[in-house]
């Protein structure tokens, strides 16, 4: 935006000497000066070339010479931004190797889209995929400047030609291949004498080994239509849809302003796959300026726009960010009660019109979609619709998640993959198909198997679980790890005390512990223990990155995804017993009635003299005849967590409840039986001092940082979210009061049926799913009004315990973001 307002002021001059390319411009500020600007980008002779067929890159001597990593006695391909961006998934197969990837390309790929981005980061970081990155733009030989009239884009283009033409001088002995889908950089490239195909001639001329590559690859649409080899039916393709076109950018944006049009996330219901909602912006208060508050003609004042129909829907997928145009009040229809699945459209629409008769009281408004602002598509798990033949290559894939439409691929491979659960990407979607495009990734196993399955579940989920790289593990300490005296300098030394961790049975990741010291006047030193994991995680470092993208550990029934490397979460930082270990401690003189007269934040070091189950520590709490100062300390623990809870209970935080299961496996971790986990006191006492730490360090950080403390709050759920909850609890007698935390409590405390001992039970579960949910958030940017964590009925929170497994714990850790030590 400066460089726009500062063009007239602007006289660029360019100039490349001693290894040095300057910059110098005028621009105007905002203040309406004109301000000089001088930028200079250095090149490089000692960049390598990364293969190691070159001897002259071999004798680059320093840290300055860069690794080998292409092959020698290999095809180099070197590829073009568009390639990366739309053929991510074919490059991820590890056929594809030897690859150089320009730091233009990086630059652009980055800037355009950030999950690509990632993923290419991580084929680099696998040293056996032979990727190399070259700096082009640090190099003297491939460096250019932007011509007068020259758009960034050409220029780029031009830079990936240049430095593909250095390589094929550099190396005249390899064959070095430009993959490009531009047709204009193409036609330039072999101008200049440079090899270039396009990615699919590539993959068909040149990769005939690897057929399946060739279903991976990406088009925009398919050359004919699905034809009579389809599985579609005769119907289907004499009834095939004619979506409207989209309006252009400009005009839903004027719409949106306006408030013609409506903009939100495209929400299709789990039951019916042709109803979908758009959430549009809540009522402003009072205090909002007219001015400043968006048009609304139709009083939505916050409700949710109902789309009903695949016509109204007009292409959009769950998740899409669209624009929607709302009919007038006398078009509104109700939702539909019914649970209509994919292919049954024409049925639903039927009985939709039915129900909107018996339901027009309950009519909400409704629109259709005129416009895509951004596609949130993503691969999808399912499997393909049985073919007719074995030869049949037009076929339909079934995503597991009901809310994504079948999507049309093309695959030699339709007697392979049948029966298969795969993995799916969309292309495309015109206006004149049923269903979108697609292209077929890869092959996850046979529907039904537990691995299959549960790989499936991660990828639905955008779960990361890739295995970590070596720049991740390089972070780590040498195994095993030893504590020396340095490291314990400033830290509160708490090895005497009696320290113990309690978690569930197997846990190897411990990272919390409590503790419970007898004070001369009376009172306790309460104390709660957390591993101290920003010891071993630097910010801005490997480690730190991936943690932050995976976000948090993953349980699953077989496994665990973890977001730290096992090495840290089950032996440098895991809290166990008997060994040093190092931790960020809270702790509090507490009276016997619970009341805390002060608290005190530390880093220290620990040494746990026990690592309980809940089971085990119930028993040594319930056993008489253990009168140790662990068995002591437990007991005075849990006398504590009980009027705690209680003081909870009575400002308003809410006991909803969730049922766990526990699965017995056998010998190959293979599910043999299920039951529900007992929940004994000792798992309340832990969450109780959990709790209670959390808050103390929200309020810590909060009065420490107050414009950017990482805090956590729940907001108040919308009422209208009750509402099909109380219609159904009135029809047996029980009122559901949703006007505050307080009301709510006491009403599921009253929800009882003396001939069903579940529905309390079960009126819980339910209105767990009536909440809204809890967010993070930078204190500097919500008012303080709206910290409030209405689940736990506390004015402020955050997530200070569990930094092993949660991302949120961890930057709690951060030096100069949280404790003031």
């Amino acid at each position: 935006q400066r460089r726009a307002k500062a063009h007239k002021h602007t006289r660029p001059t360019m100039q490349a000497a001693g290894g040095a390319s300057t910059t110098t411009f005028f621009r105007k500020t905002r203040r309406k000066t004109v301000q000089k600007v001088i930028k200079e980008h250095y090149l490089r002779d000692d960049i390598s070339c990364g293969s190691a067929a070159c001897k002259a890159c071999g004798q680059l001597a320093g840290a300055s010479a860069a690794a080998t990593s292409l092959e020698a006695h290999a095809t180099y391909l070197v590829l073009d931004t568009n390639v990366v961006l739309n053929q991510i998934d074919l490059i991820e197969n590890k056929a594809f190797g030897n690859v150089v990837v320009l730091s233009t390309v990086l630059d652009e790929v980055k800037h355009q889209n950030g999950t690509v981005y990632r993923r290419l980061r991580e084929i680099v970081s696998t040293t056996d995929r032979h990727f190399y990155v070259f700096a082009n733009e640090n190099h003297r030989e491939t460096f250019i400047n932007r011509l007068p009239g020259e758009s960034p884009n050409d220029r780029n283009d031009r830079a990936i030609r240049v430095a593909c033409k250095w390589y094929q001088q550099h190396l005249p002995d390899m064959k070095v291949v430009l993959l490009t889908n531009d047709k204009a950089n193409m036609e330039k490239a072999i101008t200049d004498g440079l090899t270039a195909y396009t990615a699919h001639l590539y993959v068909k001329e040149f990769m005939g080994d690897h057929p399946e590559l060739v279903d991976i690859l990406v088009s925009a649409s398919f050359d004919q239509p699905l034809d009579e080899d389809s599985t579609e039916s005769a119907s289907a393709r004499k009834n095939k849809p004619n979506f409207k076109d989209y309006l252009p950018m400009t005009e839903l944006m004027k719409g949106v302003q306006e408030g013609r049009y409506c903009q939100g996330p495209f929400r299709i219901s789990r039951n019916n796959c042709t109803e979908a909602s758009v959430p549009t912006p809540s009522p402003f208060d009072n205090k909002t300026p007219k001015e400043k508050r968006p048009a609304d003609p139709f009083k939505l004042e916050g409700r949710d726009v109902l789309i009903q129909g695949r016509e109204n829907m007009n292409r959009a997928v769950n998740s899409d960010i669209v624009v929607v145009e709302v009919f007038p009040p006398d078009q509104w229809r109700a939702e539909s009660s019914l649970i209509v699945e994919e292919g049954r459209q024409a049925e639903a629409v039927q009985q939709n019109a039915k129900a909107d008769e018996k339901n027009q009281k309950k009519a909400q408004p409704t629109g259709c979609v005129v416009g895509v602002i951004r596609r949130n598509w993503k691969p999808y798990c399912g499997s393909i619709q049985p073919p007719k033949s074995p030869n049949q290559q037009c076929l339909l894939f079934v995503p597991t998640d009901p809310r994504i439409p079948r999507i049309a691929i093309r695959s030699r491979q339709s007697a392979t993959l049948t029966g298969k659960r795969i993995v799916v990407a969309v292309d495309s979607w015109e206006k004149n198909q049923s269903h979108p495009n697609g292209h077929y990734i890869r092959d996850l196993g046979v529907i039904g198997d537990k691995d299959s399955e549960s790989e499936a579940i991660l990828i639905q989920h955008d779960i990361p679980y890739h295995p970590f790289s070596q720049n991740v593990l390089q972070c780590l300490p040498p195994l095993p790890w030893q504590y020396d005296e340095c490291m314990l300098k400033g830290r509160l030394d708490l090895r005497n005390v009696d320290i113990c961790s309690i978690d569930p049975p197997g846990c190897k990741d411990i990272d919390d512990a409590l503790s419970l010291v007898p004070l001369p006047n009376g009172n306790f030193q309460v104390g709660v223990h957390i591993a101290d994991v920003s010891n071993f995680v630097r910010e801005g470092t490997a480690i730190d990155r991936e943690a932050a993208e995976r976000g948090t550990t993953v349980y699953l029934a077989d496994r665990r995804i973890d977001m730290l490397p096992k090495p840290l979460t089950e032996d440098i930082c895991s809290l166990r017993s008997g060994v040093v270990r190092l931790a960020f401690s809270v702790l509090w003189e507490m009276t016997p009635q619970a009341g805390i007269v002060s608290t005190k934040y530390a880093k220290t070091v620990i040494k746990s003299v026990h690592s309980f189950t809940y089971a085990e520590a119930q028993m040594w709490i319930d056993d008489p005849h253990r009168t140790d100062s662990v068995a002591r300390s437990l007991r005075e623990l849990l006398k504590l967590s009980k009027i705690l809870r209680d003081r909870r209970v009575d400002a308003g935080a809410l006991m909803l409840a969730s049922s766990e299961v526990h699965f017995t496996k056998d010998a190959n971790y293979q599910p043999v039986d299920i039951e529900l986990y007992k929940l004994r006191d000792t798992n309340g006492m832990v969450e109780e001092f959990m709790l209670l730490a959390n808050i103390a360090v929200a309020e810590h950080i909060w009065k420490n940082f107050p414009n950017y403390a990482l805090l956590r709050r729940h907001p108040t759920p919308d009422p209208k979210n009750f509402l099909w909850l109380q219609d159904i609890l009135e029809q047996r007698g029980i009122i559901l009061d949703t006007s505050c935390s307080k009301a709510l409590a006491r009403s599921l405390e009253d929800a009882n049926d003396p001939s069903d001992p579940m529905i309390n039970h079960l009126v819980r579960m339910m209105t767990t799913r009536c909440m809204s949910q809890a967010v993070y958030f930078s204190s500097g940017v919500v008012p303080y009004k709206d910290y409030w964590h209405y689940g736990l009925a506390c004015g402020i929170y955050t997530h200070f315990t569990s930094p092993i497994r949660r991302y949120a714990g961890t930057l709690s850790f951060l030096p100069g973001t949280t404790m003031s030590l």
